[in-house]
């Protein structure tokens, strides 16, 4: 089974077996009551009772927890989805775990390769590590010509004054 990481549990909350989770999603629906939860890479199958968000936090009761000591060994441990549980996304829409690591190409001319996703209001900005340094495209049309998952690539289109002396 592919696990795919969703969240990082960085906190207990309260005494009843709540948790804090920074999620690594924009998507705070996929944390539903109709999935299982893997905590540590399977280390420990879950399921949400429920939840609610904190800032940028996500407050979850998980139904095999209900103290604070059965939270405890699963601080900073990392919450992972299965891959048959990903939403559905529409053309043009990728994981995040799917751009990281695709070769970025301008025409024929081998640019980097994408070593993060800056996630914003805005728009998505790849992180692409060159040569010599590490360069931020906007993930918008009017630059990304076409991500190829297959051939893991990103064709870009870009204009002056995004790479200088890569």
């Amino acid at each position: 089974m592919d696990l795919i990481k969703v969240g990082e549990i960085v906190a207990s909350h309260g005494i009843k077996g709540e948790v804090k989770l920074f999620p690594l999603t924009e998507n705070i629906e996929r944390f539903n009551k109709d999935q299982f939860f893997y905590i540590d890479n399977q280390s420990k199958k879950v399921s949400i009772e429920r939840f609610k968000t904190s800032g940028n936090l996500l407050i979850i009761k998980f139904n095999e927890f209900n103290n604070l000591n059965d939270v405890s060994p699963f601080i900073k441990k990392s919450l992972y989805t299965s891959s048959e549980d990903l939403i559905e996304l529409k053309n043009d829409e990728y994981f995040i775990f799917d751009l990281v690591g695709l070769n970025v190409f301008e025409g024929n001319n081998f640019l980097g390769y994408v070593t993060d996703i800056i996630e914003n209001e805005t728009n998505d900005i790849l992180v692409v590590k060159t040569e010599k340094k590490e360069i931020l495209i906007p993930f918008i049309k009017v630059f990304i010509k076409k991500v190829d998952l297959y051939n893991k690539k990103i064709l870009v289109s870009l204009i002056d004054g995004i790479i200088n002396d890569i």
